[in-house]
């Protein structure tokens, strides 16, 4: 299956991935929509690339869904967010970064 990076907000593909609000300093939404089911997997990672926490690992039906994160005890600093999604027709990996 092929894998695409994509950076930001992207909806090619039926896909969507955003967050708010950023910068963010108790909490912040992330809000995605899927075109079909399949595996979801967000993690977070910190400035340096170390893992922080995951917050979704699961199969998820198509359509719009939201995870909340909470920076209990973290720094602050810039979080990547990564979403890895793979269905029967499509895989992708979609990037967000956003300010704590």
């Amino acid at each position: 299956m092929p894998r695409l990076f994509v950076q930001g907000d992207d909806t090619e593909a039926g896909f969507e991935f955003a967050g708010y609000p950023s910068p963010f300093n108790d909490n912040t939404t992330l809000k995605y929509r899927l075109p079909e089911n399949g595996l979801v997997k967000i993690r977070v990672y910190n400035a340096i690339g170390e893992l922080v926490t995951e917050l979704v690992n699961e199969s998820q039906q198509s359509g719009y869904h939201a995870a909340e994160f909470r920076p209990e005890n973290l720094p602050a600093g810039m979080y990547t967010f990564r979403l890895e999604y793979t269905g029967a027709n499509t895989s992708k990996y979609m990037v967000l970064k956003l300010v704590h």
